[in-house]
């Protein structure tokens, strides 16, 4: 099973970010039921890993979290694959980041080191945008420099099940994580 552990959005964030999503001219919107901050991707794995991830993470002691959004932009400019809502790298947001690593790696499990770039994915790109989508896409982004999407506080975690399919990624809640 491939799961995830993530910020869920809560229902006023996850409808600012669907208004977001309408401007963008191209690419396909994620649901706004999917719309997530990845805290550690942790790749296909067997049953028991994943009993012993939730175990682990059943453990986890993190404080609540303010998340603020930046204005939208483009993950991987030199290969764009998706529009995001970057989130500020607070310190209290890499505290519980390493938290969340920590406690899966605790669970026997081996996580990439990859740089942690926080954020809220909004429309993911197949191929790279043609002339014309590029400037309509920077349009867009030059009028969003600010981020009109409040912030909140995660007060949770998920540990999340993605099923790929054809039309689209459909997220599984298996646990929830409270913090503080």
């Amino acid at each position: 099973m491939r799961l995830f552990v993530a910020i869920r959005m809560p229902e006023e964030t996850a409808a600012a970010i669907a208004r977001l999503q309408d401007e963008v001219p191209i690419g396909r919107p994620v649901p706004k039921e999917n719309l997530h901050l990845t805290l550690a991707f942790v790749d296909e794995r067997r049953p028991d890993e994943a009993e012993a991830a939730h175990e682990a993470l059943e453990g986890l002691r993190a404080a609540p979290v303010e998340i603020a959004f930046g204005g939208m932009t483009v993950l991987d400019p030199a290969r764009p694959q998706a529009v995001v809502l970057p989130v500020p790298e607070t310190p209290a947001l890499e505290v519980l980041h390493r938290a969340v690593m920590s406690a899966v790696r605790r669970a026997g499990i081996d996580l990439p080191r990859r740089r942690f770039r926080p954020h809220v994915t909004l429309v993911r790109l197949a191929g790279r945008p043609t002339p014309d989508e590029e400037a309509r896409l920077a349009r867009v982004l030059g009028r969003t420099s600010q981020s009109p999407v409040w912030p909140f506080t995660a007060r949770e975690v998920v540990l999340f099940r993605s099923h790929l399919r054809r039309e689209g990624a459909v997220y599984e809640e298996l646990a929830a994580y409270p913090l503080g």
